[in-house]
Parts: structure tokens; sequence; C-alpha cells
């Protein structure tokens, strides 16, 4: 007991020491986008702000081009998630209630994805949409975001759906509900820890996603984020200070969804984890 007692001041010590490991980045990126480029050049990078500029901020608000990146971002996640949720949502619940040999090697089957490295398929994919003539769309990016996104995503799903206890299923098929209604009505709304889970994973895949979109996406007004943050920053000429309150930008839209959502991570990561 006296063991435990002398440990904990240590345990809490490491955690202090990784959460300002973790938070120092982000602070640092923050007062780097509130410098001038002359400030920079003079050598203040670790240092404070001399005063709060918000100049990079406005000028990137007011730029057509990143705002159309961000843009492109946003649908690309946005409908690719829209399609992921609900797709891996009933796919999990078909594997998770009908239990045989062959529903459970389908589902085997489809974990294989998960194990396909994904860049390996990158020229069959360039080739295959451009005989399509899918290249520099939104659907060039959202085709094999949701592609591989499912493996992992109908896992957590089936999982989670494992967990519920069968009364209650048995009781909506009491009440006279179909397979349809049961999942619409009684699970899927019962199901928000494993959703918030799903759509934090992949959101955050789709939104910092470079390679994909780098060679499928050959027109620049179709750039997602990342690939016109790497344009930013040209081969002679960096605006350190603006590419930093770009990355702000960036990050700004994970850390909402991050925060609004981590209670259901753990929740829905440790919810399938009695069943398998």
């Amino acid at each position: 007991m006296r063991r435990m007692k002398l440990s904990q001041p240590i345990i809490i010590l490491i955690l202090l020491i990784l959460a300002v490991l973790t938070v120092y980045p982000l602070v640092w990126l923050f007062t780097l986008s509130l410098k001038t480029l002359s400030e920079y050049m003079q050598g203040n990078i670790y240092g404070l702000p001399k005063s709060l500029n918000l100049a990079n901020y406005v000028d990137l608000v007011t730029n057509t081009v990143f705002f159309r990146n961000f843009l492109n971002s946003i649908v690309v996640a946005v409908l690719s998630l829209f399609i992921v949720i609900p797709v891996s949502a009933m796919s999990g619940y078909v594997f998770a209630r009908f239990r045989s040999r062959l529903v459970d090697t389908l589902f085997y089957i489809v974990l294989i994805g998960m194990m396909i490295p994904v860049h390996m398929c990158l020229i069959p994919l360039f080739i295959w949409h451009s005989r399509l003539g899918l290249l520099s769309t939104y659907w060039a990016l959202i085709g094999p975001y949701v592609a591989f996104a499912l493996p992992f995503s109908m896992y957590l799903f089936r999982s989670f759906f494992l967990t519920i206890p069968r009364e209650l299923l048995e009781a909506a098929a009491v009440d006279g509900l179909g397979f349809y209604p049961t999942f619409f009505k009684v699970v899927f709304p019962i199901s928000t820890q494993i959703i918030g889970t799903v759509t934090v994973f992949n959101y955050l895949t789709f939104w910092n996603e470079f390679l994909f979109a780098l060679v499928l996406i050959q027109d620049e007004a179709m750039y997602t984020l990342p690939v016109g943050l790497q344009n930013m920053a040209g081969q002679y000429y960096q605006n350190w200070p603006s590419i930093a309150a770009a990355l702000m930008l960036a990050t700004l839209p994970s850390l909402i969804i991050y925060f609004v959502l981590q209670k259901y991570i753990l929740r829905g990561m440790v919810a399938g984890a009695v069943k398998g």
C-alpha cells in the first residue's frame, strides 16, 4: 500500500511531462504564426512574438487558394465519413447478428483488407482512375478512402454490436420490428460511443492523407489541404510564420472534433473488448 502511495506522484509527474511534450509543439507553432517574417529572420524562432500580429491569419483567410484547399479537404472527409459510417455499421451488425461458419469466414476475408499496404495500390488506382476519367475529382479520393477505411470500421462496429444483450434484440422482435427497423430504431441510436470512435479515427486519416491526394489530384484547384500546404513551402522562399498560421488553421478542425468526441474514443475501443 505504501509503495502505491509513493508511486502515484511519480506517475503524475510522468504524465505531466508527457502532456508538456505533447502540447509544446502546438504552443510553439501558434507563437510562430503570430510573428512577422522579419522578426523570424532576425532569429526570434523560439521566443514569444514582440506584438500580437494577426496578419498571417488575415492573409490566409482572404487567400482564395488556401480557402479552396481547405474546402476540398472538408468535402472529401465529410463525404467519405457519410459513406463509411452507415456502410460499416450495417455490415458490422450483419456480421455480429448472424453467426455461422460462412459468415465468420467472410468477415475474416474482409479483415484481410487491414493487412494490405495501402500505398501498394497507388499505381493500379492511378491507372484505373485515369481510364475512368476520375482523376482530379472528389471521387478519386473518396473511393480509396472509403475502401481502406471499411475493414477496420466494420471490425470496431462488429465488436461493439456483440456486446449488445440478446434480450434487447428479442424484445424488438416481439414488438414486431424486423431486421432493418431493429437496426435503425434500436441498435444504431445506442451506438453513439462506437460511432464517435470510428468518426474520429477515420476523420483524422482522411484529413491528413497526403500521398493519394498528391498522385490522384493533378488539378491545383482540386488540391486538398496537405498538398496545398506543401506547395506553400517554395524551393527558394519560405515564409515560415505564414506556413505556421496555415498549419494552425489546418489543425483546428481536428482539435475541435477530437475534443468534442474524445469521451467516446476510449469507451468505444473498450466496448468490444469483452467479445470478439
